[in-house]
């Protein structure tokens, strides 16, 4: 096979591992809500790099959005946790 094919063949399978299928937009927008960091969630197995995701976020209007969401949700997340600390401390 001439180096231009299996160039082109490793390019399309690189283009493939990087498309945003609707389960691993489910996947990396569920971690987000639960409270992990994009960094964290892109050292599961199968989350592509965080330049990937940057990427579908700056040229996908809809996953833009999903994603800002599910960053406010993880922001609410954690104002429960403060909440539920401070209830607790104020208990005794």
């Amino acid at each position: 096979m001439p180096i231009d094919e299996i160039s082109q063949t490793l390019l399309e399978l690189w283009l493939d591992l990087t498309k945003l299928t609707p389960e691993l937009e489910d996947k990396i927008l569920r971690c987000i809500c639960d409270g992990m960091s994009l960094h964290s969630i892109c050292k599961l197995e199968g989350v592509p790099t965080r330049e990937t995701i940057h990427s579908w976020i700056r040229k996908d209007p809809d996953f833009r959005r999903r994603y800002d969401e599910a960053r406010e949700e993880r922001g609410n997340f954690y104002g429960e946790k403060v909440a539920e600390l401070a209830t607790a401390v104020l208990r005794g």
